[in-house]
């Protein structure tokens, strides 16, 4: 969607300038989430203590 998003706005002269930290927010939030779910199956397999969010 951010995608999406950030093609439709590269039409609007007055984003043109944010369209590039739009990108990189949404890459930069696309690793968190990679990093969070290859901790959670790591998790899930024993090898790295699980998070405890209480």
């Amino acid at each position: 969607m951010v995608g999406a998003a950030a093609h439709a706005v590269k039409r609007v002269p007055r984003f043109t300038f944010w369209v590039p930290t739009i990108e990189r927010a949404g890459g930069v939030l696309l690793l968190i989430a990679a990093l969070f779910f290859l901790y959670q199956s790591a998790a899930y397999w024993g090898l790295v203590p699980p998070l405890l969010l209480q």
